[in-house]
């Protein structure tokens, strides 16, 4: 009892797949690339990694109000070249300005010394103005 018909669609035709698509799960495997050829492959340079990127730190999380301007300007940087640029994450991207801006700052104010207080409570509100 296994005559079954085989059926088939007339008037559909098949599509050309887009490059660079996914093929279906009923395709047939894609052939390996040939590896017998002596010809070099090239290989994108690792991207440099800041000093503390290597580091394995305990990660925070912080809130901060910035003008609207400033964080579609970075959105958009890190869009367009973040991850080509070396940022992990649009985080790292922000985490990497801060501390470039703290050196910085520690540099022409503290001799290169991070200050002290960093664990103290920040003062809450709008800042007070003289």
């Amino acid at each position: 009892m296994s005559d079954t018909p085989t059926r088939k669609i007339g008037s559909l035709s098949k599509r050309e797949r887009k490059p660079g698509a996914i093929p279906p799960a009923n395709d047939a495997a894609p052939t390996p690339p040939d590896t017998t050829s002596n010809t070099a492959i090239p290989v994108a340079a690792p991207t440099p990694q800041h000093e503390s990127a290597a580091r394995t730190e305990k990660k925070v999380q912080i809130n901060a109000t910035l003008p609207a301007e400033v964080r579609t300007r970075a959105r958009a940087a890190y869009r367009a070249v973040g991850f080509t640029s070396g940022y992990e994450s649009f985080s790292d991207l922000v985490a990497k300005a801060i501390e470039r801006e703290v050196q910085r700052l520690e540099l022409e104010h503290n001799n290169g010394s991070p200050f002290p207080g960093g664990e103290t409570a920040l003062s809450s509100g709008r800042p007070m103005t003289t």
